[in-house]
């Protein structure tokens, strides 16, 4: 899985690519603790290059919604209709 990162302002972009499942997850969580914990408050998730999201993907979501709860936002965006379903 690719996983690609930029900053608009005081927002962080992260755009994966690929399937969201098991195995991809793992290093999509990495990224995305790697984020919070260098203190990013403004996460905007990508999903336009993402083809399928299993419930790992979905835990990795919730794991970072949950850490910036009270203390920042998470925004999900480009979820095609095979993603917008699972959610």
């Amino acid at each position: 899985m690719d996983i690609a990162v930029s900053t608009q302002d005081d927002v962080t972009v992260v755009a994966p690519t690929g399937v969201l499942d098991g195995k991809a997850a793992t290093t999509f969580e990495r990224k995305l603790v790697e984020l919070l914990d260098a203190k990013t408050t403004r996460l905007v998730i990508d999903l336009t290059k993402v083809s399928l999201v299993t419930s790992a993907g979905i835990r990795a979501l919730v794991m970072a919604a949950k850490r910036l709860r009270g203390s920042g936002a998470l925004a999900l965006c480009g979820l095609s209709p095979q993603v917008k379903g699972v959610f």
